[in-house]
């Protein structure tokens, strides 16, 4: 009982460390996050957060930050009338190239193409 209790402790600290790293993703979308800076900030070894995250997520850790950065992207395409250049720094990207290819690889449009059908295109973004 004694190992099983410890257990379930050790399991929900880890519960608890997830969902505190994936607040701060999620607040702070626009910084850098990676697994080493987000380690950091939470005082944990970069490997054991992958660790944690992956077995508590079933993602892991750059997954679920690029998923993040993308959904958001996603609600500001189709919420504002920012640019796509705009919107790829607000989300945390330093390039719109890559934001692009990102947003393509998760939606199969372009940030473009996916405002147009869902969105209101913005006048720059032709």
């Amino acid at each position: 009982e004694v190992l099983n209790f410890l257990r379930n402790q050790k399991d929900n600290k880890n519960a608890e460390v997830v969902e505190l790293v994936k607040k701060y993703i999620y607040n702070h979308v626009d910084n850098e996050l990676s697994l080493d800076s987000v380690a950091e900030h939470i005082s944990i070894s970069p490997k054991y957060l992958s660790k944690i995250f992956k077995d508590e997520t079933g993602i892991n850790f750059t997954s679920f930050v690029t998923d993040v950065r993308i959904e958001k992207a996603k609600e500001l395409l189709i919420n504002t009338d920012m640019t796509i250049q705009q919107i790829g720094y607000v989300v945390g990207y330093n390039t719109p190239a890559y934001f692009i290819r990102q947003f393509k690889a998760k939606y199969g449009y372009t940030p473009n193409e996916y405002r147009r059908i869902y969105g209101t295109p913005h006048p720059n973004d032709a």
